[in-house]
């Protein structure tokens, strides 16, 4: 994905392929952080336990 969208940023932007690198980096830095918060607070707070609790 990166060898596609990487040519395309460069382009689209108009910026030099090292800073198409270094977005693209800190783009897919942010997603890992993102995506692992978000998981860890949904795993923590487990909305769904309440509904399938039995009394």
């Amino acid at each position: 994905m990166v060898i596609v969208t990487l040519p395309t940023v460069a382009w689209y932007l108009n910026i030099t392929w090292l800073s198409a690198i270094l977005l693209e980096a800190g783009f897919l830095i942010f997603i890992l952080i993102y995506t692992f918060v978000f998981n860890w607070l949904y795993d923590t707070y487990q909305p769904y336990k309440t509904c399938f609790v039995k009394s």
